[in-house]
């Protein structure tokens, strides 16, 4: 006993965990896991020799808490000796962190763990229970998880969402679908406004005017109701930009057509979002001066690897009188300066004449593709959406052009096939850059169901692409080269280096195929 009284009391720091999936529960609080772990203490004669701030990062995923981590560095150095916490499951919800803390003990570097909810003795079968109580709140999380994730993706399927109200609707509260309110047709007149060429403020002015406004609900995380009323020109920008209005929902990294699903009345047509977005995109960035730029291939496209600027593309005369077509970078102190055009074009060739796919490999592509975090690929897809409304519009616009060139008569004037082919040659400008900025979100989503429909493009692509490539024009080479790379970056020995686009790039890589460039990634 006279030993006993000699030695020094345990030192314990006292963690605590936000949980996100037990918020909505209304399970314990910060302050209740707080005032839980010190009345436990103070009744158990426990010395709280350090107290963390609280920890809001989830614990399912192993090596993403820093007060966690720090917490073990600590205990490490000899700093502390024990963990007091409101539970188990605040310490782990994955097996590698669980089997950590088990290892701690094992080895004497954590010398005692306590819970005001849950007994724990440093003994074999302390050790067990614990065990079974980590994977107890790990088998919790994975079914939280799995049936929160299976009950939204199955009210999208059917055109039920969540989350805030789209303005001019409301959801039905017995067969969740959207419904139009009483401020539909006011929203629908501000769509008509931007089609006639109303600025977004003119139309946030008419909304507010007209006090459009909405009432949040109280749940358990919104106390108190509030108004919010539609007067700021981002949500007015948002509106417009957004594909729920012809029909498309994005959400939750799905994208739901409601006119098959569900009793859903359009506010407008997808022919007028496609407008929409060509006309604010025309108003919000000037893709070009107004000036006219001569068409010229992989404008934007070919970077220099050694700055990392895009080159610009030009053409000159050669000692022969002959034009011919050139990159430059636009640093003159850059060791790569200039590369012509038929070097890229020319190893472009080889390049393609070696790609050759099949059907099993493509399948094998499909099954090694991964997923983006879904509110990444819903923001994603809406920007996207917005894009490709006004890509195609620009494209159409080129087809109905190219009609109207093939109708002119053999004899008609020079002046006015000179103007239809500059007006195509600008909207084949356009398209570039719509495309860049459309490859470059690509790049950061892969959706796999959009992949699959696309298989004989694919193989069509994958087996013709050199054929195709030599035959085309200079403007079906830009298209072509755009669809297979993402970009092409010249070296310091001026060698062409092909980063392809998807699918092309995660299948060679995923099948370690070289075909002859030195650099996928």
């Amino acid at each position: 006993m006279e030993t006993d009284r000699r030695e020094k009391p345990l030192r314990y720091c006292m963690y605590i965990r936000k949980s996100s999936e037990e918020e909505q529960a209304q399970e314990k609080s910060i302050p209740d896991q707080i005032r839980y772990c010190e009345d436990y203490a103070e009744r158990e004669g426990l010395l709280i020799a350090k107290k963390y701030p609280p920890e809001s990062r989830s614990a399912k995923m192993s090596n993403n808490r820093p007060i966690f981590n720090q917490m073990l560095d600590d205990i490490r150095a000899g700093k502390y000796d024990g963990i007091l916490a409101y539970h188990p499951d605040r310490l782990a919800r994955n097996m590698l962190e669980a089997g950590m803390i088990v290892d701690m003990v094992d080895n004497g570097v954590i010398k005692d763990l306590q819970f005001p909810t849950h007994p724990f003795t440093n003994n074999a079968s302390g050790k067990l229970n614990l065990n079974i109580q980590f994977a107890l709140s790990k088998q919790y999380s994975e079914h939280l998880s799995e049936t929160v994730k299976r009950g939204t993706d199955t009210n999208l399927e059917q055109g039920k969402s969540s989350g805030t109200y789209r303005w001019g609707y409301n959801r039905n509260e017995i067969t969740g679908w959207y419904e139009p309110d009483d401020n539909f047709d006011l929203i629908r007149k501000g769509w008509d406004m931007r089609l006639s060429g109303s600025t977004l403020d003119e139309i946030a002015e008419f909304w507010a005017n007209h006090n459009i406004h909405r009432t949040t609900k109280i749940t358990r995380k919104n106390k108190r109701e509030r108004v919010i009323y539609l007067d700021s020109k981002q949500t007015v920008s948002n509106i417009f930009r957004n594909p729920f209005y012809y029909g498309i929902l994005v959400q939750g990294g799905q994208e739901v057509d409601l006119r098959k699903v569900a009793n859903f009345e359009p506010m407008i047509t997808e022919e007028e979002f496609d407008a929409v977005q060509e006309m604010s995109l025309s108003k919000r960035k000037n893709i070009r001066n107004k000036k006219r730029e001569e068409f010229y291939p992989l404008r934007q496209f070919v970077r220099c690897k050694h700055c990392g600027n895009y080159m610009a593309v030009g053409k000159s005369r050669n000692a022969a009188g002959k034009y011919y077509l050139y990159y430059r970078c636009s640093d003159k102190d850059c060791p790569v300066k200039n590369i012509r055009a038929h070097f890229i074009f020319d190893k472009l060739y080889e390049e393609l004449a070696k790609l050759k796919m099949s059907v099993e490999q493509y399948d094998f592509y499909n099954e090694s593709i991964s997923k983006f975090s879904e509110d990444k690929i819903a923001e994603l897809r809406l920007e996207r959406r917005s894009l490709e409304g006004a890509k195609k519009q620009k494209e159409t616009k080129i087809k109905d052009l190219s009609r109207n060139l093939a109708r002119l008569p053999e004899n008609a004037p020079e002046v006015a096939k000179n103007a239809i082919i500059e007006d195509i040659e600008d909207l084949q400008n356009d398209v570039i850059d719509l495309t860049k900025e459309i490859n470059d979100l690509k790049e950061r989503i892969i959706n796999p169901d959009d992949l699959k429909t696309s298989i004989e493009e694919f193989l069509n692509l994958a087996n013709n692409g050199e054929n195709k490539m030599r035959a085309g024009t200079s403007v079906e080479k830009d298209i072509l080269a755009r669809t297979l790379l993402l970009n092409i970056e010249i070296d310091n020995k001026k060698e062409p280096v092909f980063l392809w686009n998807e699918p092309f790039k995660t299948l060679l890589e995923s099948l370690s195929v070289n075909l002859g460039a030195r650099d996928w990634t």
